[in-house]
Order: structure tokens, then sequence, then C-alpha cells
């Protein structure tokens, strides 16, 4: 036989191999590229795709030797030329596949799969138009036998498979059997699963299943407070025994389906819950989260519905083998995977709000309902959320919650895109936690968001307060400024939320301690005068201005140890939303100083996860120091001279800015004389600046002054900014008490037509079209409202009549009854009246407008800088 021959047999056979491989490997791509549901029968067509790939790889190998040998000097070059090309594009494809098998199917790579996916669909391509101009008589008898077989593999195939969408099986009722004594009861929690019925302990656990793909991911997660949520965090679960020994099961809910997700939906909250209850260390795993399907609504409360995760074949097998089919199936069609665990609403912050907005209920606290933590709102409300027209200062893009709390890092996760994927660390201000738990990477990451998250200024000074001879010496820092000695000097300090999206500080604001520090000094000696520092024991001068909330019993007693149970009113809550500023007052007698003699006036705005009462109720009286965060800082020397010097400032943007915030903090405290001052100030520094304008007409509203100098400044921010949303509104405030309702509606909807969701701006135009008696529009409107906020006081009040006067009683009826469950209490005061009795320094803070006394530091000052020291990581 000659070694033409041979090389013909060899040529034939591996043609042959080849054909059949190529047809089984057409009819197993068919069905990949067609199957919609991951399942054991597509675990198997994988694994064939991946050894018929191999396979192809070979026999390509011993079919294009022979066949170059005989073919390479073809008089048809046309042929030799999409030869080449054909053998080129199946290299292509060859390695592209053989290196996703190597690497995994990953969003990451999935350019590879498009490449292997393209190669081979114009390989197709360029062997029909080879045999066509290869062949005398272009008839493709045996390609299109092959193709047909190809079909018949895949139609048996997918006749075996019978495959149901993966969608519709994710929102069919769960299969597994739900006796009675399942019947879920979630208490006062809103959290429910799909089914109505408890899950299984392994349902929502085992993050270590994720982390297999995940690793970066999961490492974030382990440092982070969603982990320690449960009680395997020390001060909640110190808390937690609390609530239970006070209330039944039911009201223990109100805390587990935020808190305990696994062992409240596993049904494990019937009776007290220990350390030792299953999954009671686990945390916010990972599908207590992407599990979720639905955000019910903004109430919060953990609102949420949760069903029973479908996994991919071989999710709990031990076998390693079978372990590895798993991950390849994610893998190969993680379009399945990401449609089940990561839906749109999960990149919302109604998604967070499900349980970062809490109410407590008669259940829980055996009186009404009452408002709980609730981050939300304030967002909603602020200019990172973007959906209130009335914010002081306005943003330019909106901020999630995720953009701040999930920010996008470098990793290599599979689920990264452009090398980036959200933080699951989700950074926040829980540095006690972070220290206790000695995740140092927590603690540094909760201090950098701290950081000048909100500013503190020193702004000025006014002598003589009171007296008839005051004058207000600003700003403070500038350098002509004096003050004669032995004179009453009251200093006033700024302090602006300027990267908190809501509340600062946020979430538990009855626990979370953040407050002012300040001291006077001469200069290179220790403080003489001082407020807010901390004593040996590391507790709080009680004459501090904190930013926080103060709650009440029914007792007047201080809520100090989170027992909600127990609360019954609110005394005060000076936490500062974003953008607008808070003014603190210090009062002293300049010292006896000679002229030109300076004095240090040094202010520092402190944050500490958890007062010491609290740290020493849930970790015992020798529990460590809880680290105290400098979050911002301002100092000013102030010079003693002959008499009083008020210097006249240079006129500039910065400076602009802080007269503004001068004046929003005068408002917001009730002094409108003074905002006025500023506003006008602010108008004349700079005169392109509608706003200015504009919160001088905010000063006429709260004077319910709705009057000329009203009209004659909304005027003038229309000439300078025409169509500003903002003065629409308060023309709208302007016309309607003016009892042109008419106008007033138009007015509102200039600024709805930008702000469609500021409750606020609908609550108004609800009311104008009530005092129309246009009722029927009226509901449409407030309906609107309690789309965005259900327990709003307002539409609920104004529903309930429009629906009265329509004749609708029982919708009457039910809005009254809303609208009795969430209005306030006259009643209450009588106990703030009670603990203000006996508290000066909580009094004084209760007053919008109030001054802080200082005082020798004395021991606590000396035993202030220790106490910093121990307390730092």
């Amino acid at each position: 036989m000659s070694a033409r021959s041979v090389t013909q047999y060899w040529q034939a056979a591996a043609g042959a191999t080849l054909a059949v491989v190529v047809v089984l490997l057409l009819g197993n791509s068919l069905f990949l590229y067609t199957v919609d549901a991951p399942d054991a029968i597509l675990a198997f067509m994988i694994e064939a795709h991946v050894w018929l790939g191999y396979a192809l790889c070979a026999a390509i190998a011993l079919f294009a030797g022979p066949h170059y040998l005989l073919h390479r000097r073809h008089a048809n070059l046309r042929a030799r030329r999409l030869g080449y090309t054909l053998i080129t594009l199946i290299v292509v494809g060859c390695i592209a596949g053989v290196r996703l098998h190597v690497v995994g199917h990953s969003l990451a790579v999935a350019w590879l799969a498009r490449l292997h996916e393209i190669a081979f669909v114009l390989a197709l391509l360029a062997y029909m138009f080879h045999r066509l101009v290869a062949r005398a008589t272009p008839v493709l008898h045996l390609e299109f036998a092959g193709a047909a077989a190809a079909i018949v593999v895949f139609l048996v195939v997918w006749n075996v498979h019978r495959p149901e969408p993966l969608r519709s099986r994710l929102a069919a009722p769960d299969p597994r059997p739900a006796p009675a004594a399942l019947v879920a009861d979630f208490g006062a929690s809103r959290a429910a699963t799909t089914t109505g019925h408890w899950l299984r302990e392994d349902d929502l656990s085992n993050p270590g299943y994720c982390a297999q793909c995940h690793v970066e991911i999961a490492e974030q997660w382990d440092g982070s407070a969603h982990h320690f949520s449960s009680l395997n965090d020390p001060f909640y679960e110190k808390t937690f025994e609390s609530l239970q020994r006070a209330r039944p099961p039911a009201a223990a809910k109100f805390c587990g389906g935020c808190h305990d997700p696994l062992v409240f939906l596993t049904g494990h909250m019937e009776q007290t819950v220990t350390g030792r209850t299953i999954n009671a260390q686990e945390g916010i795993t990972c599908l207590a989260c992407h599990a979720i399907t639905e955000v019910r609504d903004r109430v919060g409360n953990g609102g949420y519905v949760l069903a029973a995760p479908d996994h991919y074949p071989f999710y709990d097998s031990k076998d390693p083998e079978e372990q590895e089919m798993n991950r390849r199936l994610i893998r190969s069609k993680p379009e399945k995977h990401k449609a089940a665990f990561l839906k749109p609403f999960h990149r919302t912050s109604e998604f967070c709000l499900a349980c970062h907005k809490a109410n407590l209920d008669v259940v829980v606290n055996h009186y009404r309902w009452k408002r709980g933590q609730n981050d939300y709102d304030p967002w909603h409300d602020s200019a990172a959320g973007m959906k209130s027209a009335l914010t002081f200062y306005n943003a330019e893009k909106q901020k999630l919650c995720q953009d701040c709390h999930m920010p996008d890092v470098p990793t290599q996760d599979p689920a990264a895109r452009d090398g980036l994927s959200r933080d699951h660390s989700f950074a926040s201000a829980n540095t006690a936690l972070a220290m206790i738990k000695d995740k140092n990477d927590w603690l540094r990451k909760a201090q950098e968001l701290l950081k000048d998250c909100v500013s503190t200024d020193i702004f000025s000074a006014v002598v003589d307060p009171g007296g008839p001879d005051a004058r207000r010496i600003w700003p403070l820092e500038h350098p002509d400024a004096r003050v004669p000695a032995g004179t009453l000097l009251r200093v006033e300090v700024l302090a602006r939320n300027r990267n908190v999206g809501h509340l600062f500080p946020g979430g538990t604001i009855d626990l979370n301690e953040a407050w002012m520090e300040f001291t006077v000094a001469r200069e290179n000696h220790p403080p003489m005068l001082a407020s807010g520092l901390l004593d040996r024991y590391g507790r709080l001068d009680p004459s501090a201005h904190r930013f926080n909330v103060v709650m009440l019993t029914r007792e007047g007693r201080f809520v100090d140890i989170h027992n909600v149970e127990d609360f019954y009113t609110i005394l005060y809550n000076n936490a500062l939303p974003l953008g607008p500023a808070d003014v603190i007052r210090y009062e002293f007698v300049v010292p006896e100083l000679s002229e030109g003699a300076r004095l240090r006036l040094t202010a520092r705005l402190n944050y500490r996860k958890f007062s010491r009462q609290y740290t020493e109720f849930a970790l015992g009286p020798d529990a460590p120091p809880m680290p105290v965060t400098l979050v911002s800082e301002d100092t000013v020397d102030l010079v003693i001279g002959r008499n009083t010097v008020v210097p006249s400032p240079a006129a500039g943007t910065d400076l602009a800015v802080r007269v503004n915030d001068f004046g929003i903090a005068h408002l917001r405290q009730g002094d409108t004389r003074t905002a006025r001052w500023a506003f006008r100030l602010v108008a004349e520094m700079n005169p392109a600046d509608a706003d200015a304008w504009v919160n001088l007409a905010r000063c006429s509203v709260v004077d319910g002054a709705y009057d000329v100098e009203m009209e004659k400044n909304l005027r003038q921010a229309d000439a300078v900014r025409p169509g500003y949303h903002k003065t629409a509104y308060f023309l709208g405030r302007l016309r309607a008490a003016q009892g042109l309702f008419d106008e007033a509606v138009k007015a509102y909807d200039v600024t709805l037509s930008k702000f469609p969701e500021d409750r606020e701006a609908l609550n108004q135009k609800g009311t104008a079209l009530f005092k129309q008696e246009k009722f029927r529009e009226a509901v449409g409107v407030f309906e609107q409202v309690l789309r965005i906020d259900p327990e709003n006081v307002t539409a609920h009040s104004y529903l309930f009549r429009a629906h009265a006067a329509l004749g609708e009683s029982e919708l009457a009826a039910k809005y009254e009854a809303q609208y009795l469950r969430f209005q306030p209490q006259e009643a209450e005061k009588a106990v703030t009246e009670i603990y203000r009795r006996n508290n000066p320094d909580a009094d004084r803070e209760a007053n919008a407008q109030h001054v802080h006394p200082l005082s020798p530091p004395g021991e606590a000052g000396r035993d202030r800088a220790l106490v910093w020291l121990e307390a730092m990581p």
C-alpha cells in the first residue's frame, strides 16, 4: 500500500470519527443553548460537552494532518483559503473552550464564552462554503444527513428532559409537604415566606456553599454587621434577652425578622431563644437577603417575602465530583443563578428599608403605634434621595443606600463587572462590634466612613449676649477679631451633616453616642473650661450637646438599654439630617488676660457606638472601653483686645456657604430673626443664589407671615432662577394662604413635575383640592402619598374626611382608624415634663435654642486622655 493510500485511509477514518463527534456535539450544543432549567440531565450534558469538545480537538488533529498532506497543492485556491480559515476558527474555538473549562464560566470571562460560540458558528459557515467550492457537484448529502442526525439527538434529549422554565419553578408553591404544625405565625414581624409555612433549618444557612465561588465577597461578609446580627452579637443578645423576659414570643419576633431570620423563619422563636438555639449564631446569611422575592411596601418591620431557594442539582451533595458538577452548572448557566438570587429590587433603597425602617405596636410596647428606627424616610427626604424638592442644598446625582454602604470595590469575584463588585462588608458606624470581634479592617472602614461626614465650624461669637451692646463677631477666626477680657461671650459652633444620606447618627439613635466636645485653653496650656469630656469611667459629661434621641417610659424613666418594649414617648431627637446645620452655643466669661493674649477654642465632634451605661449592661462592669472616633474638629485662636472688634470679612463662596449654614441652623431652631439676617447676607454675597430668597420665604412660613415680603422674596428668587421648583412650592403655600387654591395647585404641580414623590408637596396639593371641595381629586393625591409613606398622618386625616364628604362611610372609617393609630398623643407631654423637671441637662437639651455651660475639666479632663487612648484600636 502506497504512502498516499495510507494517508487517504487515515483521513477517511479520522473523518468518520470527526463526523460522529460533530453530530453529537451539535445536538449537545443545541440542547445546552436552548435549555432553560438546570437539572441532572443538564449536568450530564455539560459534562458530555466538555469531553466531546476534547474529542473534537483530537479528531480535528487526526483529520487535519492527512487532509493537509493530500490537498495542500490543490488547484482550487478558494477552497484552500476557506480551509485555512476553517482550521483557524476551529483552533480559536478549541482554545477558548479549553480555557473556559480551566477557569470556569463567569461574568469576568463572558467574552471568552462568546468567542468560543462565535468561532464555531463561523467555522460551520466556513465549512459549508469550503465544501461548496471544493466539490464539482455541490450537493452536501452527508452534511445534510449529519445535521438531521444532530437534530434527532437534540430532540431525543429534549424530550427526555422536558424542562420547565426556572422562573416559573421559582414562582411555584414549595412542593414539600406542609403539615398544619408547620403553618407559620410570624407575630410582630412583617416578614413572611411565599408558602406561609416555616422553612427548614438548612434552607438559608450554609454560607460556605456560596463562598466556594464568591470567595472575596464571603470574606467581606465575614467581617460585617450582617454576619454578627443575631445572638453572635453580645450587645443584641443582651437586649434580646431582656425583651424575651418582658414579652411573649410573638413580640420577640419583632426583632427576629431582621436580626435572626434563620431562627425566626424556621419556627424556632416559638419558644425562648438562646445562643444554643439552631442557627442563632448564623446572623444574616447570603440567602437571607438573596432568597427574598419581594419587598411588600414601604412600612418596614421586616416587610419582605422569602422563598426556599431553588438550588442547582447536587447543591447539598457530599461527593466532591458532584459538588464540582454543581459549580460547573452554575458557571455554564449563570444567568439562571443570577435571576434566582439577584433581582432588580436588590439594587434599590426600598430593599434596604424592609429592615432599616421600623415601628413598634401594641404587641411589643403594650401601648400603641410608635415610630422606631428609620433610615429610609430621612434618606427619601434628603438631597441624596433626590425625591424631595425642599432640601436646603441640591444634589447633582442620586445616591442609593448601596452607593455608600456597598460601594464598588476591585475583586476577582465571578460576579464582578469590569473588575468591580459590591462590597459586602456593609460599611457602617458599628465600631463597637468591630472591636469586640477583633475585625480591624471593619473598624478601619467604619472610622473612614465617619471621618468628616459631619463638619464642625466655630463660626461666630456674641459679646454680651442679651445685653444692650450685644455684638456678633464673625467669622471668629478672622485675624482682626478681638474680644475684651472679663466680658460674657457666647460661642456659636455649627455642625452640618455633609455625607450621611440619612440622619446622623443613624440606626438605633438612642444607643449611638455622638456629641460635641468644646474646650477653652490658653496657648500651650491644658483646657481651663470644657464641655463634653469623658470621666475616668468613660461616662460622658451629662451637660454635653448630644446628637441623639431620648426615649422615655410611661413612668418617665430614660430608656437607656434599648428596652424598646417600654418605649412610651420621645423627649427630643437631635440627630442631624443630610444638608442642614445645627448650632451649638457655649457661654463663658473671657478670662482676665493681657491684651494680645490668645485663647484657643477647640470643638470636636466625637462618635462612640454605645454609651458606657449600655456597654456595661451588655458586657458587664469590666467591659473594655468602646472606640471613640473623632469625626471632625475646628480650632480658633481668639485674641484678647481692649475693645470688641468686629472684622469686615471679604465675601467669598466658602464664607457665603458658612453664613447660609448659620441661617439654616437658626431657622431650624425657630430663630427666624437671626436666620433672616444670615439669608439676606447670603443674597448680598451671592446675588445669583435663588436659594437665599427661597430661604427668606421659608422664614415667612415658619412665622406664619404670608405677606408682601414673602411675595417679594419669591419674585426675587424667580428672577434669579425662573421655574425653580422650590420657588413654585413656596408660591403654592402663599397662594393657598391667600385662598387662591387653583393657583396653589398649579404651583405645586410645577414642583411635582420634577419631584413626583415629594410627599410634602403632594400633601399641600391634596389639602388645596380638599378645601375646594374637589374631594375625588384630593383622594387620588393622598393615595399617592400613602404609596410613598403608608403611615403619613396628614394623608390619613384628609382621606377619612374626604371619603366622609363623598358618603363613603366604610372607607372613611378605615382611614379614620389609621389616622387615630398614627397621630401623636398630647397626653405624652405630661411624662416628658416629669423627666425634664428631674433632669436639668435633658431639659436644656430638649429646648430648640439652648446654651451649654462650661466648667473646669478637673479630674475628668486628666482622665479623658487615658480613656481616649484605651478606647482606640
